[in-house]
């Protein structure tokens, strides 16, 4: 039987201790953990970059739109002043100082003796600047125009003095029933004033003037 000798056992001895050397290990452990720490690493970079992108861009889209809302809003408030302006103005065209009914009425109250030679109207408007309340909690005085309306007729009455058909000419516009709507208070009408007797062309008269204060009317802006 032959006898082998093996020249290298020595070798692989020292080769075999050196894989089991501990130190070599806690190395390799150290440099796989290094490795899988920096790959982590370099992912949670690229995941903050990613995120900080997408930061920015949306900080960015949120400064646009916010901007546009600024726009949008502005427009708004100049829309809400058009729509309160329109009312405004609706408001003035629908409740305005109407002319051709008191017209009406006059023609239909006059009777053979009165003879109206001149309607004079004094028609004025006195504006309110707003004024800001004190209080905060409460709202200011909104600026307003206030309506002063006073009609004067001068006519003349062909009767006898102690007939006064111009009494029964101021009856007659008083119970007019548009008139009585658009004059609320009565006492607002009331001769200003009378003149003598004249005679003129054979024909006997005396004059009067009779005043038609409507009720102010106050419109806020």
């Amino acid at each position: 039987m032959p006898i082998r000798i093996n020249l290298l056992a020595e070798q692989h001895a020292e080769e075999e201790a050196r894989r089991r050397n501990p130190v070599k290990r806690a190395v390799l452990i150290v440099v796989l953990f290094a490795l899988l720490l920096a790959t982590w690493g370099a992912s949670l970079y690229f995941k903050s970059t990613v995120a900080s992108t997408e930061l920015a861009n949306t900080e960015a889209a949120l400064h646009k739109t916010d901007k546009d809302a600024g726009t949008t809003r502005t427009n708004l408030t100049d829309i809400r002043k058009i729509e309160h302006k329109m009312d405004a103005l609706a408001a003035l065209a629908t409740n305005r100082f109407l002319w051709a009914p008191q017209l009406d009425v006059l023609q239909r109250t006059i009777s053979p003796n009165i003879q109206l030679m001149r309607v004079r109207a004094d028609q004025r408007y006195t504006a309110t600047a707003a004024e800001k309340s004190a209080d905060p909690k409460k709202p200011g005085k909104k600026a307003s125009v206030t309506e002063r309306i006073l009609v004067t007729m001068e006519g003349r009455d062909y009767g006898q003095q102690e007939e006064e058909f111009y009494n029964k000419f101021k009856e007659q516009l008083l119970a007019d029933a548009y008139f009585r709507s658009v004059m609320t208070n009565t006492n607002g009408v009331g001769f200003k004033g009378f003149s003598g007797e004249i005679i003129e062309n054979n024909t006997k008269y005396f004059k009067f003037t009779l005043d038609c204060a409507f009720p102010e009317r106050v419109r806020s802006q």
